[in-house]
């Protein structure tokens, strides 16, 4: 809640800079989980843009699915933009090859991390995520579906940005982002 106050507030927030989202635009978070990247992108792309968040555990999908439509915040704004959110129960590589060229703007993952950073929000979910690797197959197709440029957050040691061919952006924190445009 403090990143989506700091973000209604007009501060900077990694993510948003890594994937250059406006309002207005089209994102696709291939790695929904449970959506806080999701609800910070249709807070930028507001009523004109859209979201769509894609995951592969049905568990998951279902519970934030439902979530997204019921929870209130204290915020009208983190209302609408949650209620935005199209949640698709389904594989991300699956989901990206239904798609048309330059059919999003962005095309966005956050894999489960090669090395663990403690995130209690997640912890009762672990059981239920998925582990697959991202691959260069999958990474073609984002591609090719993102008009504007493909965003991955990792773990700062990892070597999927190198291994994928992603362009780093340089932050102090225990993850970064990766770009390719």
């Amino acid at each position: 809640m403090f990143r989506v106050k700091q973000i209604l507030r007009g501060e900077k927030d990694a993510f948003i800079e890594a994937s250059r989202l406006k309002e207005g635009m089209k994102i696709l978070d291939c790695t929904l989980g449970l959506a806080s990247d999701a609800i910070v992108a249709s807070l930028v792309t507001g009523r004109r843009g859209a979201v769509v968040g894609v995951e592969s555990s049905r568990a998951i999908s279902f519970v934030v699915k439902n979530g997204l439509q019921v929870w209130e915040s204290n915020s009208k704004e983190m209302n609408d933009a949650m209620r935005r959110i199209d949640v698709v129960h389904e594989n991300h590589y699956d989901f990206l090859k239904k798609q048309h060229d330059n059919s999003f703007d962005v095309v966005y993952f956050d894999p489960m991390f090669e090395s663990t950073i403690s995130s209690p929000g997640i912890q009762g979910l672990k059981s239920s995520a998925d582990y697959g690797v991202l691959t260069d197959t999958i990474i073609k197709e984002a591609k090719r579906v993102a008009s504007e440029r493909v965003v991955m957050k990792d773990n700062k040691s990892s070597t999927k940005f190198n291994d994928l061919g992603f362009s780093v952006i340089k932050r102090n924190a225990s993850f970064l982002y990766g770009v390719i445009e």
